[in-house]
């Protein structure tokens, strides 16, 4: 139930930083699945430990500052409508 209230709220989340939902429902067995867009990429946290591990310069601030913008609008946008993401960490972030 939980699964499929998570759908719901999903897929009325538009916005450029949520990804869409394809397809919802139930596989023969009965359990729900959902399909989203695939995001290509490293995700926060490998990017922070990439900055990390070339010792991160000042010429990169504004590119980390660009992400850290993008993910605190797109958080926004989720609690202006009620939402709020229980397991918003690093590594859950493209």
């Amino acid at each position: 139930a939980l699964f499929q209230a998570e759908m719901r709220l999903t897929a009325q989340l538009q916005h450029p930083g949520i990804p869409p939902i394809h397809e919802a429902g139930l596989m023969a067995n009965g359990r729900p699945f959902m399909v989203m867009k695939f995001i290509k990429g490293k995700n926060l946290a490998e990017m922070l430990a990439d900055y990390a591990a070339r010792g991160c310069r000042a010429a990169e601030l504004p590119n980390l500052l660009d992400v850290f913008e993008s993910v605190v609008e797109t958080v926004a946008y989720a609690h202006d409508r009620g939402v709020n993401h229980l397991d918003l960490k690093p590594g859950n972030i493209m």
